[in-house]
């Protein structure tokens, strides 16, 4: 990252290689959500919920659910977070995460784990499940502003979405 050349020397010298780089956005105003035909979103509730949500992203990031499995707990249900699954005709399809945090005195909505299975793609069920995300933040804790990081597919969404870049962040993958 440009913005931080010691910790890339750092990274570099204990044997990790740079990935990718992930483009940061930041929505300055969350406005109301927008809704997808067919599709009905549900906040989890519980860890059967959990599981159907993490399941949702391990499929749709093609990654191994064992990944996910440890997280899986009743302590992420917290008040400052919000997991929701997006289902279409009863099936789940989709999923986000909202995240509060409020550094600098402002209420953020930190946007996670937004995917569509490859099999109901581009129908709007991921800016759906983003908006949706945003606005139970913005309804629940007050947030004014969102922030994520966006995937490739991800990125026009969030663009016209009204999301901005603000920085660049490096990933790392671990020594071999």
């Amino acid at each position: 990252m440009p913005d931080a050349p010691i910790t890339d020397a750092a990274l570099n010298g204990l044997g990790f290689s740079f990935g990718f780089d992930v483009p940061f956005m930041v929505l300055d105003e969350i406005s109301e959500p927008d809704a997808a035909d067919g599709l009905v979103i549900e906040r989890v509730t519980d860890i059967a919920g959990l599981r159907c949500h993490f399941e949702i992203v391990a499929q749709a990031f093609e990654t191994p659910f064992g990944c996910f499995g440890p997280v899986c707990h009743p302590a992420i249900l917290g008040e400052r977070f919000g997991f929701f699954v997006g289902r279409c005709d009863g099936v789940p399809v989709a999923t986000a995460l909202y995240a509060v945090s409020t550094g600098a005195g402002v209420a953020c909505a930190g946007i996670y784990n937004v995917c569509t299975l490859a099999s109901h793609r581009g129908r709007g069920l991921g800016r759906a499940m983003t908006a949706h995300a945003m606005d139970a933040g913005r309804r629940e804790h007050g947030c004014v502003v969102a922030a994520l990081q966006a995937s490739p597919m991800g990125r026009p969404v969030y663009e016209r979405m009204g999301f901005r870049e603000v920085t660049r962040w490096h990933m790392w993958l671990p020594p071999r």
